[in-house]
């Protein structure tokens, strides 16, 4: 049963980090669309998904709760590929934001629906696991200094870098400064 969990929870991440991949893909080319198509109001079709995204976000639990995980996530992507498949048929800034708003709308039903499903399927100790995964993986990858680590002090100033650029400030890592100076 533990190794079915954890099949099932890794098919539905999979599955939803190919929809991600592919969203990533599809909002750069629907931005560069926008422009051969010369839309009088680009920056509304590029926003409508955001604000589908936040209404979806916002609705999509009652969606979950009332039809389940299983045809949630089904709707929610027949949306997304009904959506995606109507843009070329449909060539209209109108039509593009109404789409667009229905594509994030179901992109946030499709996200919302894999969290609520992997938490309902896994125990509390395989969890945790996935978190602390995913905490490792972030921590692994980004080195840089965060600024409210107890260990980096900002520096506020307002000095003329080399370009004629303003440096606005500076992360100073006060380790760093004292190993340099030893």
């Amino acid at each position: 049963m533990y190794s079915s969990i954890r099949t099932q929870i890794g098919v539905l991440v999979v599955a939803t980090s190919v929809v991600q991949l592919a969203n990533g893909f599809f909002g750069t080319y629907i931005s560069l669309r926008v422009a051969v198509e010369g839309f009088d109001v680009p920056g509304l079709v590029l926003s409508a998904y955001f604000a589908g995204f936040t209404l979806g976000a916002l609705v999509c639990n009652r969606v979950i709760e009332r039809i389940g995980h299983i045809r949630a996530y089904a709707a929610f992507a027949g949306l997304v590929a009904a959506a995606v498949a109507l843009m070329p048929l449909l060539i209209t800034s109108l039509a593009w934001v109404s789409l667009r708003a229905i594509i994030g709308f179901g992109c946030a039903g499709i996200f919302v629906t894999t969290e609520s499903w992997r938490a309902a399927m896994s125990s509390a100790s395989v969890a945790l696991r996935a978190f602390g995964s995913a905490d490792a993986m972030v921590k692994v990858f980004d080195t840089a200094p965060e600024p409210h680590s107890p260990h980096v002090a900002y520096r506020p100033s307002a000095n003329l870098t080399a370009e004629g650029r303003t440096d606005c400030g500076h992360l100073d890592d006060p380790r760093q400064s004292q190993s340099r100076q030893a």
